[in-house]
């Protein structure tokens, strides 16, 4: 499952996974346990890349993002690994790895 890790940073690009479920890891493990998964590992990630969806959504008022700014962040994503794994950020996003019972 994927979806923004917390409703404060919902924005324009992200609104339709909100309908999904709600967006806290609890609400997320629940929503497996209920469906017959079980959650086997969970983690915040993507700390980075809140400012630039904050500012291309709620700054600029954009509902996508352009070819150039998709691939200015994928050429960042290494360098922002090596950040992320040295500073303890809370994610923009969730990712969780579940297995069927």
């Amino acid at each position: 499952a994927f979806m923004p890790d917390t409703e404060n940073r919902l924005t324009l690009l992200t609104k339709w996974l909100w309908q999904i479920a709600t967006n806290q890891r609890a609400a997320l493990m629940d929503l497996l346990r209920e469906t017959g998964f079980e959650p086997v590992h969970a983690r915040n990630f993507n700390a980075l890349a809140v400012a630039g969806w904050w500012i291309n959504s709620c700054l600029l008022r954009r509902s996508s993002m352009d070819r150039y700014q998709i691939k200015l962040f994928d050429m960042s994503v290494p360098i922002m690994r090596r950040i992320e794994a040295l500073l303890p950020l809370p994610g923009q996003s969730l990712i969780c790895v579940a297995r069927t019972r």
